[in-house]
């Protein structure tokens, strides 16, 4: 049995190196460990900038951005548990996610 839900969550970053970190840290950041670092200076500094003129805020110059964490649970089967509804008994599909996503109004 699958369970599926999704989280919009908006953080705000000062600028475009911390939201790096912070990716770094979710271990979101380039898998080839073995590969050498090709991203010079300069192309970083030069795509925070275009970064920061594009998405900044413009009250207090913090970079929103927002996360669709999803969040999927399964588990086996038990004499102790509900029955599980019928097959193609949903009201959505998992095709149709991206939709679904995306049509979550912000709050």
């Amino acid at each position: 049995m699958i369970t599926l839900d999704c989280e919009e969550l908006t953080v705000t970053y000062p600028d475009l190196y911390f939201l790096l970190r912070d990716l770094q840290g979710m271990g979101e950041n380039n898998c080839l460990i073995s590969q050498p670092s090709l991203l010079r200076r300069d192309v970083l500094t030069g795509a925070a900038a275009i970064y920061h003129d594009l998405y900044a805020d413009p009250t207090d110059s913090s970079l929103p951005l927002t996360f669709n964490i999803l969040y999927f649970i399964a588990w086996k089967r038990s004499a102790t548990q509900g029955v599980p509804k019928p097959r193609g008994s949903h009201s959505a599909s998992i095709a149709d996610l991206d939709k679904i996503i995306n049509s979550t109004p912000s709050s």
